[in-house]
């Protein structure tokens, strides 16, 4: 529940870099469909990054709107990458649903933007077996200022569910990513199996965040990913990043930088 898988996280990176009709970088991302408030907050990320990665601004005024910080020798890691652009890939984006005071479904997604509007490239839930959840999450509300966007989708998203439209629920198409992974390696198997997997289980944790009837759903984000692209328009590798809220305002937490594997 509090990290992204390896081939997750790759799933991202390709998923995102295969929508290259739109630059696949949130810049380009179409704000359609009830997830649309998610870019404009993609857009601040994508160019805060760029503007810590090129030292333009230190961390501290880099991502206008948001308090922000790094951990310890991340900043040096990413100037060494030496990349030519950063596109922000996509965020961990969770929904707590409560029920007479209980915790009665967890559901964990992975969405990023694209020329076609934000969409999904994991879908997964559970109802937890004890009514608690171990992870925190925060009321709608509590996402303000320039983060906004993550609020205002999250109550569209959850109005879809109570509705039942599953089917309007964006998923990513993995066909794109065929094109960009190495043929017959396990890898690529594992990442196209995973959102395949994803796709034929929404309908699934869709009807049973709905039959819930919760009184109460709360929000949390957590893994941002940034992918760092070289001189060829390639991904060279990725950065973490993490929100966390900071008296009251939310704040973004830069993490290390880790380069592709050939």
């Amino acid at each position: 529940m509090k990290q992204l898988t390896t081939a997750t996280v790759f799933a991202l990176l390709f998923a995102s870099t295969a929508c290259k009709s739109g630059n696949g970088s949130a810049s380009a991302a179409a704000k359609v469909g009830p997830l649309a408030p998610i870019v404009d907050v993609a857009q601040v990320l994508e160019k805060g990054i760029n503007d810590l990665a090129s030292a333009k601004k230190p961390v501290a005024e880099a991502f206008t709107g948001f308090q922000a910080a790094a951990r310890k020798g991340s900043l040096e890691q990413i100037k060494e990458a030496k990349a030519k652009k950063v596109i922000f890939i996509g965020m961990e984006f969770e929904l707590m649903f409560y029920k007479a005071g209980k915790g009665a479904y967890y559901l964990r997604t992975m969405v990023h933007p694209s020329a076609k509007g934000p969409a999904f490239l994991n879908f997964a839930g559970r109802a937890p077996s004890d009514g608690k959840f171990y992870v925190k999450g925060k009321p709608f509300s509590a996402y303000t200022g320039a983060a906004a966007g993550l609020g205002k989708a999250a109550a569209e998203f959850v109005k879809a569910l109570n509705a039942g439209k599953c089917d309007s629920v964006p998923v990513a198409d993995p066909a794109p990513l065929k094109k960009l992974l190495p043929e017959g390696s396990r890898m690529t198997e594992r990442m196209l199996k995973g959102l395949e997997r994803s796709k034929a289980n929404l309908k699934t944790h869709c009807e049973a965040a709905k039959a819930i009837g919760a009184d109460k759903v709360e929000l949390r984000i957590d893994d941002i990913a940034f992918a760092t692209l070289g001189d060829d328009g390639k991904i060279s590798g990725m950065i973490r990043a993490d929100f966390e809220f900071d008296d009251g305002k939310v704040a973004v937490e830069i993490g290390g930088y880790r380069p592709m594997k050939k």
